[in-house]
């Protein structure tokens, strides 16, 4: 095995210990949301219908698209699976619990190997920048606590990378068939999670780019259909049961709240929980001295290192498809947030998920062009912030979960 396989084994090793750690160590329930999620599974693997949405707990999650529910219960029902209740004891994961928690695992790694295979597109001049890109998908905290739980955004990351791993295809081999594949990648995200929405951004750019480059309408037609088809099924299912297209938390009014402080909390929020927040009720967060200390550099680095042009710099044709992804992603979670009265939603950051790659690869292509004493020394401090975080977090679980 070459010395850069044996990397990348090592960086899928430490993704899926950390994750099962996670998985293991987390008391039944104690995730964001997680018993919500797996009570719609649940509802279908029982019943074989898909539950109407309802504000309450624990239905309230219901309205989602169903795709992450229907093979979750699948697996349910493959499994023969008992019904479990929902508890606010500390006890260990059940079986069926801890068999989508493991799930949620393997979809974790794949979404670090996902995105390697496509940072190798993005750096086509090689180096260890898709390593590093790779592992900062292995490392990142609230990443780490998400695909370790029963949560739609396990599956949403994975199929996101996969989409930018088409997407990266030099525009010379695109054909039809690229682009259908690339839709359907879409359309299959928007099927588990209407953020997957932002993907539509790349994928028109990036066609567009082809349409400049070769003239050529299949591949944009191509696209079109393979999205269509898995976002027809979504359109059925919300006007059967809801009478309306995107059906977005029935029952709750949507009030847009643009006061100043809700739009500076929701943003801070955002990046904040991006980087690390767990628990159910988010317990477990740095101070803000934290974030204020480690997060604050990096991030910063990262912008300014990003626009220091050099031969080695991520493929030119895919930075915008990138950049729109992260920028999208960021303004319909915000839109998402302020269309509800200031205290109703909170602004996470997993809703960023889609864009997971497209943070990975500005990240790291901005951190080793800071500077050219830094290249190597910045990267690995950061990741290594990443490292801490993950192992803080663990800890504190313990600290708050440890005896059940």
């Amino acid at each position: 095995m070459r010395k850069l396989d044996i990397r990348l084994a090592a960086v899928l090793l430490i993704a899926f210990v950390l994750r099962l750690a996670y998985a293991v160590g987390t008391p039944a329930w104690q995730a964001a949301d997680e018993y919500p999620h797996f009570w719609v599974a649940q509802h279908i693997a029982s019943s074989g219908e898909l539950p109407p949405s309802v504000p309450v707990f624990p239905s309230y999650e219901a309205f989602q698209p169903p795709l992450y529910y229907v093979l979750s219960a699948g697996v349910l029902r493959l499994c023969g699976c008992p019904e479990l209740a929902y508890t606010e004891q500390m006890i260990s994961p059940p079986a069926p619990l801890l068999i989508l928690r493991f799930i949620s695992v393997l979809l974790g790694v794949g979404t670090v190997w996902v995105l390697y295979r496509t940072a190798k597109k993005a750096w086509p001049g090689g180096g260890e920048a898709p390593l590093l890109a790779s592992l900062f998908a292995a490392l990142l905290p609230a990443f780490v606590v998400v695909s370790s739980s029963v949560t739609i955004e396990s599956l949403l990351a994975f199929l996101s990378s996969i989409v930018f791993l088409v997407i990266a295809t030099p525009l010379k081999d695109w054909t039809p068939r690229t682009g259908f594949a690339a839709g359907l990648w879409v359309g299959l995200a928007i099927l588990t999670k209407l953020s997957g929405l932002v993907l539509l951004v790349p994928l028109a750019w990036r066609c567009l780019q082809l349409c400049s480059a070769r003239k050529e309408t299949r591949v944009l037609l191509a696209a079109a259909l393979g999205t269509v088809l898995p976002v027809g099924l979504l359109l059925v299912r919300d006007l059967a049961m809801y009478g309306r297209f995107p059906a977005v938390n029935p029952g709750l009014t949507r009030e847009l709240s643009l006061s100043l402080g809700h739009v500076a909390w929701s943003l801070r929020n955002l990046i904040g929980s991006y980087f690390f927040a767990a628990g159910r009720l988010y317990e477990i967060r740095p101070p803000a001295v934290v974030y204020a200390l480690a997060l604050g550099p990096m991030l910063l680095v990262a912008l300014v290192g990003w626009f220091r042009r050099s031969e080695e710099h991520c493929a030119p044709e895919l930075r915008w498809p990138l950049i729109m992804s992260l920028v999208c992603g960021v303004a319909l979670s915000l839109l998402y947030t302020l269309s509800y009265t200031e205290g109703v939603m909170t602004s996470w950051g997993k809703n960023l998920y889609p864009a997971l790659t497209a943070v990975a690869i500005f990240s790291v292509d901005g951190w080793q062009h800071f500077h050219p004493s830094c290249r190597k020394a910045l990267p690995r401090v950061f990741l290594a912030l990443l490292a801490v975080g993950c192992v803080w977090g663990f800890l504190q679980l313990l600290r708050l979960f440890g005896r059940f």
